[in-house]
């Protein structure tokens, strides 16, 4: 029904949108079963208003539920894009989220992988102020289970530090977005409890079994989330003594940790290629180039300047933000993060080191080294790419703060495939529950940005050293704009000026937006700039400048 309801509102529309695209619209509604995904979605170039937008959108979602498209992987995008416009509904609102809970019902139940029904339980999380009762969840109590006890299965005596942790932080993910386990999740918290049990029995036995009292101290306190059974929790109380009463505080160990590096599997030179100073941290960060596992990477290291005295959060928040991206480093540009180390330096001060992808050159670099414009084909690869990688963190509820060229990497050894990666998430936010939108961008009551790239009135925070200047605004205002002062930046390469965000230089700003070439880069970039004003637009309205396959030229 709500699929026909939905239908129904659509073919209403029609008559909303504009004449030059009605027609194309009208065959694209009457020809859902003949057309691919792709086809549909090809005509997203020609939406410029927000309800051809919605439109094209509604399109997509019909062609999922009528054809039964069923893989996560291949409806994810779109799923994503839907739900970023869904609140903004009225009269379709309940429909469209009826189509989109029947269609994360259908890929929960396709998929065996417990990554994916992560993942889609948390896009159906967005619905649960407009649908009562959600059968994606409902099928997910089922395949979640299924899921985590093919993990185990035949594998009980293999399983080790990493496994537990990563198999106990999804089923508590799982549980906190509604997901019940019943008493099944005893199997695998029995089987951590007799594994820690095993471990130490063994302590004194190291060839058989090294320990990580790091890991152990996280699994331990995992454990205790969950009720236990009798016999279980026998065991549990056998070796309780052994593990601190409370969960220890940063920096013995930070937690969220998944992924724990030893000290001897990671070296690196003594030159820094860079470093940078937390005032009121008591800490201070270096990033080296070094080796682990025989790859090189990218090593960053907090210290204390003081010991015993420094604040990790800043490290905690990073750790945990690499942590979420790298899964999705396949896709999105994101590095991969191989994970955490943690030591007392020689000066008995602590060092956390986090340890990842290193690519040498910055989007800066890149630019600064051109002497011809970006063809249209790659500024479009490049502009899509970042712009799905800045959707995806802002679904993720994470604020970058600070983007520039200078803190996007690239690797252009295939000038036909450039790879890019988003770094530096020491200023960022990440909001694990979804705050209000009057929220002011400001950290520990400085404000952050870069003066060049940041929203004006950041620019005026850091120019003058005064917040007073800060506005309230949404904080994925200030990530549009900088990424639209990037993007200004790439397409205009040294004719881009300084202080084009100043108030002042609005008429500039309009000149070097009308200089650039391609019509669709300057729409498109006018549109993310309009994030001056607060919730003027948002990373979804903006994506939608981008060009079909077809490439234009003037």
């Amino acid at each position: 029904m709500a699929s026909i309801n939905l239908f129904m509102q659509l073919a209403s529309e029609l008559e909303l949108l504009t004449p030059s695209v009605k027609s194309v619209y009208s065959e694209v509604l009457n020809s859902l079963s003949e057309l691919s995904l792709d086809q549909i979605w090809s005509k997203q170039s020609l939406a410029r208003a927000s309800n051809e937008n919605r439109f094209i959108l509604f399109c997509i979602l019909l062609k999922i539920k009528i054809s039964g498209i069923d893989l996560w992987e291949q409806i994810k995008t779109h799923i994503e894009n839907a739900l970023h416009i869904i609140n903004d509904l009225t009269n379709q609102q309940e429909d469209a989220a009826k189509v989109i809970d029947i269609i994360l019902c259908r890929a929960v139940q396709n998929t065996e992988k417990l990554s994916e029904i992560i993942e889609i339980c948390q896009k159906v999380d967005k619905l649960k102020n407009i649908l009562k009762t959600l059968t994606t969840l409902q099928s997910a109590n089922h395949q979640a289970l299924t899921s985590v006890l093919k993990e185990i299965s035949g594998r009980e005596s293999n399983l080790f530090y990493d496994d537990y942790i990563n198999l106990l932080n999804n089923i508590i993910t799982l549980k906190s977005l509604g997901v019940e386990f019943f008493d099944d999740s005893f199997s695998v918290t029995s089987l951590a409890v007799n594994f820690l049990l095993n471990q130490n029995a063994i302590r004194s036995c190291k060839s058989v079994c090294e320990r990580n009292m790091g890991k152990e101290i996280i699994l331990f306190n995992l454990i205790k989330k969950f009720d236990l059974d009798e016999g279980s929790n026998e065991n549990f109380n056998l070796i309780k003594q052994n593990y601190p009463a409370e969960e220890p505080k940063v920096p013995e160990v930070i937690n969220p940790m998944l992924f724990s590096i030893n000290r001897d599997e990671i070296s690196w030179d003594g030159h820094p290629k860079n470093q940078k100073k937390f005032e009121g941290k008591n800490l201070i960060s270096y990033i080296y180039q070094g080796n682990y596992k025989s790859k090189i990477v990218c090593i960053k290291i907090y210290v204390e300047t003081t010991p015993n005295q420094g604040d990790f959060s800043v490290a905690e928040k990073e750790i945990q933000i690499y942590e979420i991206l790298s899964k999705l480093s396949s896709e999105y540009c994101f590095l991969v993060y191989y994970g955490t180390c943690i030591f007392k330096d020689n000066n008995n001060a602590t060092n956390i080191s986090l340890v990842m992808q290193w690519v040498d050159k910055s989007l800066a670099k890149y630019i600064e080294d051109l002497s011809k414009p970006i063809p249209e084909k790659l500024l479009k690869n490049i502009y899509t790419k970042l712009l799905n990688s800045y959707h995806v963190l802002r679904n993720y509820d994470i604020y970058h703060l600070d983007v520039k060229p200078q803190n996007i990497l690239i690797d252009d050894s295939d000038c036909n495939n450039l790879k890019l990666y988003i770094i530096d998430f020491d200023v960022s936010e990440l909001d694990i529950i979804e705050r209000t939108k009057s929220i002011t961008v400001i950290i520990n009551s400085k404000a952050v940005g870069t003066v060049n790239y940041a929203h004006p009135c950041i620019r005026k925070a850091l120019h003058y050293r005064n917040n007073k200047f800060i506005l309230e605004y949404h904080r994925s205002d200030a990530d549009i704009y900088s990424l639209g002062m990037t993007f200004l930046h790439l397409a205009l390469l040294k004719n881009f000026k300084d202080k084009l965000n100043k108030d002042k230089n609005h008429e500039k700003l309009k000149e070097a937006i009308n200089s650039i070439e391609f019509y669709w880069a300057r729409d498109l970039i006018t549109e993310m700039l309009k994030s001056k004003d607060k919730n003027a637009t948002n990373i979804g309205k903006c994506k939608c400048f981008l060009p079909g396959e077809k490439t234009y030229e003037i």
